[in-house]
């Protein structure tokens, strides 16, 4: 897969498309499966938190397991505010030192910061309170709110929030086709960039129950890194069944594990 021009490369979004249905009250625990899209190899498992609260969300959690052993190496952290699609986050991978994420300052404008490994400082950018942009998991929010738009086949742009850019990258949704998925009707998303170029770029695919808005599989860029610091394409399943209940104690034991420096044995 070859880098886009001037540094505009697609994000990757596959902790961002997870429309989890409404549960009220309490910790939603579901499963992605990760592997590779050519060999079908498996890569690594995510386990995702959704805390739901009186007034809505409130946080997510994602934590990423090496897929030959039970050591975790990264976790995402999402916290939401007003603007649901503007939360604040964080994501650490352990192996590289990697972090990246959005915060809110005193005095309420927004700063994107990156670090690319351990021994590089860390970068920052500051976004006007008054920008308008989707960031990480607010993306969910974002496509609830257009639903019934994406399902009349409208396109719908809107500029991204790429961290490791420390830009706002315009974007654009469609729905794209049907397909059947484990039985259920699904809706496949494909998301691409917005710019005229677009056509070279490589897209992603997000498959969606069309009845729960839940994401069944994802298709496109990792939102972590190789070896070689870049972002290596993924095929994730979402299995209805490995959707449970859980509670705070399980999201604060996640939220709270260490994580693993390499997914080597040894």
């Amino acid at each position: 897969m070859q880098p886009m021009p001037h540094r505009r490369r697609l994000p990757a979004l596959s902790v961002l498309l997870l429309l989890a249905p409404a549960v009220g009250a309490g910790v939603l625990r579901y499963e992605g499966l990760a592997s590779d899209p050519a060999s079908g190899a498996p890569l690594y498992r995510e386990t995702h938190y959704v805390q739901d609260g009186d007034a809505g969300l409130q946080q997510r959690l994602v934590v990423y397991r090496c897929a030959d052993s039970e050591r975790y190496f990264a976790r995402k952290q999402v916290r939401y505010r007003d603007d649901a699609a503007q939360p604040e986050f964080e994501l650490v991978d352990a192996r590289q030192g990697y972090r990246e994420g959005l915060r809110a300052n005193a005095d309420t404008d927004h700063e994107a910061f990156v670090r690319t490994s351990s021994a590089e400082a860390e970068q920052t950018a500051r976004l006007p309170q008054t920008m308008s942009f989707v960031a990480d998991a607010g993306f969910d929010e974002f496509v609830k709110r257009h639903w019934q738009q994406l399902e009349s086949g409208a396109e719908v742009r809107f500029g991204f929030l790429v961290p490791a850019e420390l830009d706002i990258l315009g974007l654009k949704i469609r729905r794209h086709r049907s397909e059947t998925i484990d039985g259920r009707d699904a809706s496949v998303i494909r998301l691409s960039l917005g710019a005229w170029w677009g056509f070279i770029a490589p897209h992603i695919d997000a498959y969606y129950d069309r009845e729960t808005q839940v994401l069944l599989r994802y298709q496109g860029l990792s939102n972590l890194r190789g070896d070689n610091g870049r972002n290596f394409p993924v095929r994730i399943e979402f299995p209805v069944g490995m959707r449970r209940p859980s509670d705070d104690s399980s999201l604060r034991l996640a939220a709270d594990m260490p994580l693993a420096e390499s997914c080597n044995r040894g």
